[in-house]
């Protein structure tokens, strides 16, 4: 293990100079050395792993996988086993977040452009993806020269290879493993990746380094600890006082806080093992752990939502609907929203709505009104081109995209102050939870749409309002509304 460690670091700037070639395709920097560089070996050694893992089938769809990067011969089994899940599923881009070993910088590096090659082929990068999350944060930029000798995220692109079909990939590094990169991360990811799940996030890191076994074991169950009860924040603090031992902890943190501000409640450890059972040799051994973090189905699904009373019927609908496509598409022509010609009945009364876009199944934009203030019509209208165009978490829509827009509308029932959380019914109620001067709110279906229970939806909501965790306990004002939802056929 020694000797491994020693080569790569003494001989790999001789052999890979430059691992950054034309047309931003970045090359392999450790094919040879951490894994084999011929693709039938490297092919053949990755099926035999995934063969041979055996990790529990009996979760959701993995939102994210903990995974290690050391050669192959040492971690790749524990690997095989996250990767094992994600065969038969599709993802549209994978994020992999790993540790620099070689460069120190502060933030994340994004490589947000060209492909990476490894034996088994180029995969491209998500340039939109990796320029979206580039935007959100200045600690998070675009750099190239900070993944050219990395390994951490290079190690896991084979196994990804092999087990997903027509993928994008988005690799951020991370510099410095402060508690404020790390909670920027996490808030970045979070932002990104909420309501998509055709997104998977992997964390690359390994676990204590050159400790005796019966000694490592005891420094690995912290951190397995820590990733069981999904505790972002303890790991991200224990690791500038060296508590725990690992060193893609920086990364780690971030993604299990992102996954616990999405609101994922699922965690499974998979495989924990060290490099002593390949070495044979338990007085130095290197720790490593796969896990996976998945949504759980907690509640009813969307379809089967507990209903609300038909507010609107078909026709009013129908006319709510064409209001809000009408109202885009002048929109998209630069012009205002025509006029409507609707004078009497539920659509020119006072009502609050909001109109949600998605493409493809994933949210586009999401705009609405929690007060009667305006005829239920004008607020679908205007809701519609605020969701295409204002909602600050995505970009405009363009005329590209118009034609794949799906519009679904939420007619709420006006706030009710709630004196107890036994009189909110997941499925039924939406939230609305205020303290401070802020206040943030979640329809009715997301809760259903993330499979939370009832403390989750609170949680989140508060959440949503930048508010502690537990501000629905001590004070926060919490109201709850039903919504009347519908949506294009």
């Amino acid at each position: 293990m020694k000797k491994l460690l020693f080569i790569s670091i003494i001989i790999f700037p001789l052999l890979f100079g430059c691992a950054i070639a034309g047309d931003d395709l970045r090359l392999p920097a450790v094919a040879g050395a951490f894994y084999p560089d011929d693709p039938a070996e490297l092919s053949a050694m990755i099926t035999e792993m995934l063969q041979e893992a055996a990790p529990d089938t009996s979760v959701g769809r993995p939102v994210a996988l903990v995974s290690p990067h050391a050669g192959y011969i040492y971690s790749g089994k524990t690997a095989a086993y996250g990767y094992k899940l994600l065969e038969g599923l599709n993802y549209k881009t994978v994020v992999i977040v790993g540790p620099s070993h070689r460069v120190g910088f502060n933030g994340c590096a994004v490589y947000n452009r060209g492909s990476w090659r490894t034996p088994l082929g180029d995969v491209p990068i998500d340039t939109l993806f990796a320029d979206e999350l580039c935007s959100k944060a200045l600690g998070i930029y675009a750099g190239l020269r900070e993944h050219r000798m990395e390994h951490s995220i290079e190690v896991q692109v084979p196994f990804l290879q092999t087990v997903l079909n027509d993928f994008k990939i988005v690799p951020v590094e991370m510099g410095y493993q402060t508690v404020t990169t790390i909670e920027m991360l996490a808030d970045v990811l979070a932002e990104t990746l909420r309501g998509r799940d055709d997104v998977l996030i992997v964390a690359s890191t390994d676990l204590s380094h050159y400790f005796p076994r019966n000694e490592a074991e005891k420094y690995d169950a912290n951190v397995i600890s820590l990733i069981e009860k999904i505790d972002g924040a303890t790991m991200a603090s224990k690791i500038q006082s060296d508590e725990i031992k690992m060193c893609g902890g920086g990364p780690t943190a971030a993604v299990l806080m992102a996954c616990r501000k999405m609101g994922v409640t699922g965690v499974k450890i998979l495989k924990h093992d060290d490099s002593g059972t390949e070495s044979g040799d338990l007085t130095n051994v290197v720790g490593y752990v796969s896990a996976v973090l998945y949504k759980e189905d907690k509640v009813e699904e969307k379809d089967s939502m507990i209903e609300t009373e038909e507010y609107l019927d078909k026709d009013e609908q129908h006319r709510l609907i064409e209001i809000a496509r009408r109202s885009i598409e002048a929109a998209l022509d630069n012009k205002p929203a025509p006029k409507f010609d609707v004078l009497e009945g539920k659509l020119s009364e006072n009502g609050a709505a909001f109109v949600t876009l998605t493409i493809g199944g994933q949210l586009r934009g999401c705009i609405g009104y929690t007060e009667a203030i305006m005829p239920l019509y004008q607020c679908v209208s205007e809701c519609a081109v605020s969701a295409a165009f204002r909602d600050p978490r995505f970009k405009p829509l363009t005329k590209d995209e118009y034609p794949n827009i799906h519009v679904e509308i939420s007619v709420l029932t006006p706030l009710v102050n709630v004196s107890s959380i036994d009189e909110i019914m997941v499925g039924r109620d939406g939230l609305m939870i205020s303290q401070m001067g802020r206040r943030g709110l979640l329809l009715p279906q997301v809760a259903t749409d993330y499979g939370w229970d009832r403390e989750t939806f609170l949680i989140q909501t508060c959440r949503k309002a930048g508010l502690p965790d537990d501000a629905w306990q001590h004070g926060a004002t919490i109201q709850k509304f039903t919504a009347f939802v519908f949506e294009e056929e």
